[in-house]
């Protein structure tokens, strides 16, 4: 953060998690649509990287956020 696209990584991410470890996925569905503003969303990701380069746990940002846009939009 702060991706230079707008995408609330962390916040996509924990929606991904919810999927995972509640196994709820209308719920996380429903969080995804009305709490992240339209910017803020997975879809806005333009996988240039950036957050991968400064990631201290070296996440696969830009595949997690192709599979919350395959999941919630």
């Amino acid at each position: 953060m702060p991706c230079p696209s707008g995408v609330n990584i962390p916040r996509n991410l924990s929606y991904l998690n919810d999927i995972f470890m509640l196994d709820d996925v209308e719920n996380a569905r429903f969080q995804y649509g009305v709490l992240l503003l339209p910017e803020e969303k997975a879809g806005n990701c333009v996988e240039c990287g950036e957050c991968e380069e400064v990631c201290p746990q070296n996440i696969r940002i830009r595949e997690m956020l192709k599979e919350v846009r395959g999941i919630f939009e």
